[in-house]
């Protein structure tokens, strides 16, 4: 493999998909090196059907030594930190990126568990394992009870990472409100720990069906600067609030 065009993208799954679009701007057909663990516990074909990427299998050492740097020298993690910030403070989408967010097609078994979702839903985004809040907990909750009652009380579709607070925010809204998708969360929020569904093939083809979810919402109110969230927002059509 040509190791001038390759890319091996970290992390979770939101972090990947935003270290191979970047790459596509450098490059028009990357080769990806692709390793499997506790933080992406699937496949790229486990989860999405195209775009059709040249994709080869990479072990823990090759993945801690290069992970998001290009041609195994350049690193892009800060330029994919200001294209997080800079799309979430302003509320716009990346418009380089946008043509490799919207190939983005599920897999058969992801595709299966995409809600169907009414006009004009509000997406509420809870992250909260291994991750900095923008705002505490209090305010956000404010925030979307505000964003509920201007939005003229829409449905709502309520993902998250931590099964506790995915629960305080259902009970919020009158139950026939509530779209949600039924997971196995972790209830602990620890440095270093994430959500066990992450080390499942299921629980990461359910959390990517919840990408694809959030993205057909017409707002998107995130709690963090979330690579998870901020992928639906460049997938679709929604309104970053």
């Amino acid at each position: 493999m040509d190791r001038a065009t390759t890319i091996i993208p970290g992390r979770g799954l939101g972090n990947r998909l935003l270290s191979i679009a970047i790459t596509h701007l450098l490059h028009k057909s990357p080769s990806i090196g692709w390793h499997v663990n506790h933080e992406c516990r699937a496949n790229w074909k486990d989860l999405f059907d195209a775009p059709a990427l040249d994709i080869r299998s990479c072990d823990a050492r090759e993945y801690n030594m290069f992970a998001d740097r290009f041609n195994s020298i350049k690193s892009i993690k800060d330029k994919m930190h200001n294209i997080l910030s800079y799309s979430h403070y302003r509320a716009e989408k990346p418009v380089s990126l946008i043509s490799f967010y919207q190939s983005l097609k599920p897999s058969k078994k992801v595709n299966k568990y995409i809600l169907d979702i009414p006009p004009n839903t509000l997406g509420l985004h809870l992250r909260f394992q291994d991750h900095l809040q923008l705002q505490s907990e209090s305010s956000y909750l404010d925030r979307v009870q505000k964003l509920y009652n201007n939005l003229g009380k829409p449905k709502l579709f309520i993902c998250s990472d931590t099964q506790f607070k995915k629960n305080e925010l259902v009970k919020l809204f009158p139950e026939d409100k509530v779209i949600i998708n039924y997971t196995v969360l972790s209830n602990t929020i620890k440095a270093r720990q994430e959500s066990r569904d992450r080390n499942l093939l299921g629980g990461m083809q359910l959390a990517t069906s919840e990408m694809f979810t959030l993205s057909k919402c017409a707002w998107i109110a995130p709690n963090s600067l979330s690579s998870f969230s901020m992928s639906s927002f460049f997938m679709g059509n929604a309104k970053l609030l």
